[in-house]
């Protein structure tokens, strides 16, 4: 009887003890603590050398450190414009110049930032006269493809000189992994082409470099590829925005701290082709010291020269333009880019 007294005292102390718990310790702390799902986020590219940002930032876990589950699809340039224009994609990495037609259009697209200057290159033919970029007029030129970025880019600075783009220049289309082959054969008497394709063709001494914006001037201080992201994602996903961008400017200094490192993921990963030594050369060449007034700048620069070579119209202002382009995100700023600290991996 005793021993039936003394248990049954003992339950009741024991539930004393956790009706007092339960109301001293919040309800939180008793629950399972759910895993927050990562938010989606759909991101176009190409495949160049230059958005070695973009591998890193995925293959490196900078975007899933933000939270964020994002699915990169790769296509051309039109590909990704249509998928701007119908958002089937939130973002992209390309040149102000590309966009700047299409913003001025009606595409409702923002800008953020600038990742990287530099990666577009002009190159002679070895068996040509061409020494400058005043030769190129009459000439044979090859490109990646008619309204491919080193086409605009090329068209911009020739328009800016005043040349009639119709008549005063041969465009000639080939695949850019074909464009050293028929350069060489002398099918062109120059190129202008992206990187992996301007080092390679260079360094196979297929031909003479006439310019590239890496560390030519006016070009290479000025911002070439910005962070692109689609006008409804940016005002309705506003917190997400900030994260998938603030994760790509963080792998952006990653790159510039590790570019030997950053080739090598861009080969094993197969987002690019190439060697590493030469991917390696091209992106330590390049600035990829992010920055959100360079990128505002690059939108200026690209627009007035574009607008000098009658890219854009004459009635359309710059300044208005870049404006409603450019917009900032929460903590998006220079001073916290420049507090961005990065690992420094050992070779």
């Amino acid at each position: 009887m005793q021993r039936k007294l003394r248990e049954k005292k003992s339950g009741l102390v024991t539930l004393t003890v956790i009706l007092a718990l339960t109301f001293l310790i919040p309800w939180s702390a008793w629950a399972a603590d759910p895993v927050k799902p990562l938010a989606k986020v759909r991101w176009a590219y190409i495949g160049a050398t230059c958005e070695a940002a973009v591998f890193a930032a995925k293959e490196k876990g900078f975007w899933e450190a933000e939270g964020l589950d994002v699915e990169l699809l790769k296509g051309d340039w039109s590909f990704i414009k249509e998928s701007f224009a119908f958002n089937k994609i939130d973002g992209a990495q390309g040149m102000a110049l590309t966009w700047l037609k299409a913003a001025e259009q009606g595409i409702d697209l923002k800008v953020v930032a600038g990742v990287h200057t530099g990666c577009i290159h002009v190159i002679a033919g070895n068996n040509t006269t061409i020494n400058s970029l005043d030769d190129l007029k009459g000439k044979r030129i090859g490109v990646p493809a008619i309204g491919s970025t080193p086409f605009m880019f090329l068209n911009r600075v020739l328009g800016a000189k005043g040349w009639d783009l119709k008549k005063d220049v041969d465009w000639r289309a080939f695949p850019a992994s074909e464009l050293e082959l028929v350069l060489d054969k002398g099918e062109v008497d120059a190129v202008v082409v992206s990187d992996p394709h301007g080092t390679m063709i260079l360094a196979n001494g297929k031909g003479r470099s006439l310019l590239s914006t890496a560390s030519s001037l006016p070009y290479k201080d000025e911002y070439c590829c910005l962070v692109f992201l689609t006008g409804k994602f940016y005002r309705e996903s506003p917190e997400v925005a900030a994260a998938v961008s603030r994760g790509l400017l963080k792998a952006a200094k990653w790159v510039s701290a590790n570019p030997e490192a950053a080739a090598s993921l861009a080969i094993e990963k197969k987002y690019v082709g190439g060697t590493v030594e030469l991917n390696a050369k091209s992106l330590a060449s390049l600035n990829f010291i992010p920055s959100v007034s360079g990128g505002r700048k690059a939108l200026i620069l690209a627009g007035n020269e574009m607008k000098a070579s009658k890219m854009l119209e004459a009635t359309t202002d710059i300044e208005q333009l870049a404006n409603r382009i450019f917009g900032p995100l929460n903590g998006l700023s220079d001073e916290w880019i420049d507090s961005i600290k990065v690992e420094k991996v050992s070779s």
